[in-house]
C-alpha cells in the first residue's frame, strides 16, 4: 500500500466479531456486526479513530484520490447534523456517517453540498474515497430509462461459500437494504447451495451472479428485485412488450 496515496491509515482495534483467515471476507463480517454510533462535532478523521477502528476495521482516506477531486481539507470535514445510531449494522452506519460529512455545515439550506463521500472494501481495510471513483465499476452508468444507476444502486462486498441462494440473498438484501423476492416457481432453485466471492460489484450485478448459479434470471421493477425462471422472465417479457404495443401488426 503506498504510502502517498494512503497517507492517513488508523490502526486496527479490537477485534468486533471472530477473525476469519481470509482478509475481505473477514472485513465483510465485522462490516455486517451491530454496532451504536455518535457522528457530533468531531472532525472526520477523529471520527473514523473513534467510532470506527474500534469495531475492528481499519479504515484508509485515500488522499490522493481526495487531492484530484480539490478536497484536500477532508480529514478535518465536520458533518452537518448529528447523527446518533444503535444497534445499525457497521456498514449501514458508516454510509449514513460518509453522507452526513458530505455536507458543510456552513452552507446548510443554501442548496450547496461538497462533493460525496464513499467507501470500498479492500482485502483487509475499508478505503474512504470521493463517491465520483465508483462511478468506473458500474457498467453502464445508467438505466435504459436514463436513470442514475450509480446514486440508485449500492456497491456488495460478500464472501459466499456453499449457502443456499435464499440465505444469501437475504443476507445481502438485508445488508444493503434492498427489496428481493422469489417467485412461486423458484422453491427448488431457492435451495441450491452457491458460491461468490464478491468485491465492490453493483448490487443488481451481484444478484444476477448469485441468481445465476441456480438457473434464475433476475427482473427488476422500480426498486425492487424478483428471481424467477427463465420461462417466466420470457412470459413476462412478452406481456410487457404487448403492453407497449412491441410486435404487435396493425
Amino acid at each position: 500500500m503506498s504510502r502517498a496515496a494512503f497517507a492517513v491509515c488508523l490502526a486496527l482495534a479490537g477485534p468486533a466479531v471472530a477473525a476469519d483467515p481470509d482478509p475481505l471476507a473477514d472485513v465483510a463480517a465485522r462490516l455486517r456486526a451491530p454496532v451504536d454510533l455518535d457522528v457530533q462535532g468531531l472532525k472526520l478523521d477523529d471520527w473514523l479513530t473513534t467510532q470506527i477502528a474500534p469495531h475492528g476495521v481499519q479504515v484508509v482516506l485515500n488522499l490522493r484520490a481526495f487531492r484530484a477531486a480539490g478536497m484536500e481539507s477532508v480529514a478535518e470535514y465536520k458533518a452537518a447534523h448529528p447523527l446518533k445510531l444503535k444497534g445499525v449494522r457497521l456498514e449501514q452506519a458508516l454510509r449514513l456517517g460518509l453522507e452526513a460529512y458530505s455536507t458543510d455545515p456552513a452552507l446548510v439550506g443554501d442548496g450547496s453540498g461538497r462533493p460525496p463521500l464513499a467507501y470500498l472494501v479492500r482485502r483487509g481495510y475499508v478505503e474512504v474515497v470521493p463517491a465520483s471513483a465508483l462511478e468506473p465499476l458500474y457498467t453502464p452508468p445508467q438505466f435504459d430509462d436514463g436513470r442514475d444507476r450509480v446514486a440508485a444502486v449500492p456497491l456488495a462486498t460478500a464472501v459466499v461459500k456453499n449457502v443456499s441462494l435464499v440465505n444469501a440473498v437475504d443476507d445481502l438484501a438485508d445488508a444493503y437494504e434492498q427489496t428481493v423476492t422469489f417467485s412461486e416457481g423458484t422453491s427448488d432453485a431457492a435451495a441450491r447451495g452457491v458460491t461468490a466471492r464478491l468485491q465492490n460489484v453493483p448490487f443488481d450485478t451481484a444478484l444476477e451472479l448469485l441468481a445465476a448459479q441456480a438457473g434464475l434470471r433476475v427482473a427488476r421493477k422500480d426498486r425492487a428485485y424478483r428471481l424467477v425462471t427463465p420461462a417466466e422472465l420470457r412470459n413476462e417479457v412478452e406481456l410487457e412488450n404487448l403492453r407497449n404495443g412491441v410486435g404487435v401488426g396493425p
